[in-house]
């Protein structure tokens, strides 16, 4: 698991959770996570930034975690089209996903 400093304040909490095609996720997990570290600098109004692959303790669980929270719902947009992001996307993320689910939410200290 990976974290920005965790500052104690309500925000937008973006999760994302991912199951990789078959026989891909270890090769595709030791390029994520660098490549999502890689993007916590260029985040504004970051408050916490955690990932990780599943710990297998759960059977149909998915493979992978995200858990972005940001200060506004403007910040988090501007994540979302981040070249940098997007770049994740396009070439680690969408060539070997099989199922991929996302929820924004409100959290609060």
């Amino acid at each position: 698991m990976t974290s920005a400093p965790n500052v104690t304040k309500s925000g937008i909490c973006h999760l994302v959770v991912l199951k990789f095609e078959n026989g891909v996720r270890d090769d595709v997990v030791a390029r994520l996570s660098p490549a999502l570290d890689a993007l916590i600098p260029q985040l504004d109004g970051l408050i916490s930034y955690r990932h990780g692959d599943d710990l297998g303790i759960n059977n149909g669980n998915a493979d992978y975690g995200i858990a972005a929270v940001f200060e506004t719902e403007e910040h988090w947009r501007a994540y979302s089209v981040l070249p940098a992001h997007r770049k994740v996307i396009d070439e680690i993320i969408a060539p070997n996903v099989k199922e991929r689910t996302a929820v924004q939410f409100a959290v609060t200290p």
